[in-house]
């Protein structure tokens, strides 16, 4: 065979081996069990804070004690009570409504950066709202009533331009509401 008839033989196995390389490694990305490092990172701070009241069980997420997320874990677009996006990506709801949970709310809940829905109602989740839930950008219903959320509402409530449901009633809330409430439009 001629060299460059043999030069380019080598060239197209390379190709060939690179381009299914590169295709299984981003298969494997995107299998992993936490496509989004951020929502990853929500998911487990919420897993380490809240527990199911009376069993001080946590929510079934296959997240150890040391708080990671086993490499063969399903991704977390497929764990209980919670719901991805069309990419199967990123976290679009989160509903944990009437499960009796307990603890507080972690700052970590704004790392949620694309969720558009929030079901925390009817638990017995403490502490005050944390301000980072203001980074919820994309959020269009925040339900927290039925809790026992405490001190005042936060400020950064008014940055949730997309929100079109908000309930927080039967806390243990204190103060006036957020003027930043009222710039809200939808």
């Amino acid at each position: 065979m001629p060299t460059h008839r043999r030069c380019l033989w080598f060239t197209s196995i390379f190709l060939a081996v690179s381009s299914a390389l590169v295709g299984e490694i981003a298969a494997t990305s995107q299998n992993s069990p936490c496509p989004n490092g951020a929502d990853c990172m929500a998911l487990v701070a919420l897993y380490k804070s809240l527990t199911f009241a009376g069993s001080g069980k946590r929510l079934p997420w296959p997240v150890t004690e040391s708080g990671n997320v086993g490499p063969l874990a399903p991704t977390y677009c497929e764990w209980e009570y919670i719901q991805c996006d069309e990419q199967n990506v990123r976290v679009a709801t989160l509903n944990l409504k009437n499960l009796q949970l307990q603890g507080e709310l972690p700052n970590e809940i704004g790392l949620f950066g694309h969720a558009k829905e929030i079901y925390l109602y009817a638990n017995e989740v403490s502490g005050a709202i944390p301000s980072s839930i203001g980074n919820l950008t994309y959020l269009t219903d925040l339900e927290l009533d039925m809790n026992l959320f405490g001190g005042s509402l936060p400020e950064s409530l008014g940055a949730l331009k997309n929100l079109t449901y908000l309930s927080f009633g039967y806390n243990k809330l204190t103060g006036p509401i957020p003027k930043s409430l009222g710039r809200l439009s939808k």
